[in-house]
């Protein structure tokens, strides 16, 4: 079964924040009972490449900045906050430059680890270190 990405589903978004909000204070007994306004105007202006993985990494992430009942776009990575004003939503970057950028992005929510940011983006590890140019397994890493 194929489902529209999250972009083309934005009434689902306060569904899912609550239920990962809900979960993740269960799981690490904190006392957070949603987003503010502002934040959740930044998660439905964010075009969500990642798709409700990436969703539910950045919940997760603001669930654990926040000390108060709330999370607030301080809690949020800087990458939604900048995201009406950058170059890529103008669409002056090359194909390349905006998969990487992705990448880039979603190696920064986990953390720099390449094993989970390539299960998220499904593909294989060596296809990762492709697309970042990085040396992978003692040999450069062609960008193609």
């Amino acid at each position: 079964m194929k489902l529209p990405a999250l972009v083309e589903r934005k009434e689902d978004l306060p569904l899912c924040e609550r239920l990962f909000v809900e979960k993740v204070a269960a799981e690490y007994v904190k006392n957070i009972s949603g987003c503010s306004r502002r934040a959740l105007n930044v998660l439905s202006r964010y075009y969500w490449p990642g798709n409700i993985r990436e969703l539910e990494n950045v919940i997760g992430n603001a669930c654990m900045m926040s000390d108060g009942p709330m999370i607030d776009t301080c809690h949020l990575p800087s990458e939604l906050l900048r995201q009406g004003s950058s170059e890529q939503d103008s669409g002056m970057l090359s194909l390349e430059e905006v998969e990487r950028n992705h990448v880039r992005r979603v190696l920064e929510m986990v953390g720099g680890n390449k094993l989970r940011a390539a299960e998220i983006l499904g593909i294989s590890r060596s296809t990762l270190y492709n697309l970042l140019g990085e040396v992978a397994d003692g040999k450069v890493a062609k960008s193609s």
